[in-house]
């Protein structure tokens, strides 16, 4: 008999995803960003990207890149 697949539990998908989430809210919508990267000196702040995604999908998809 083949093994038999387990669902998986927020750990399986927390090990791939080890950012921290960050809210804001506008106009009563609430939204979810994710702030990574080198830190902000004064000499040079650091590039931003903007990585937008639309329903049904979440940033899970964009871990790689970020």
């Amino acid at each position: 008999m083949g093994r038999e697949l387990q669902p998986p539990t927020a750990r399986d998908w927390q090990a791939l995803y080890p950012f921290e989430s960050h809210w804001f809210e506008i106009h009563g919508a609430r939204s979810h960003y994710l702030d990574e990267g080198p830190a902000h000196t004064l000499d040079r702040p650091p590039p931003t990207l903007l990585f937008v995604h639309g329903n049904p999908t979440w940033s899970f998809h964009w871990r790689a890149l970020v």
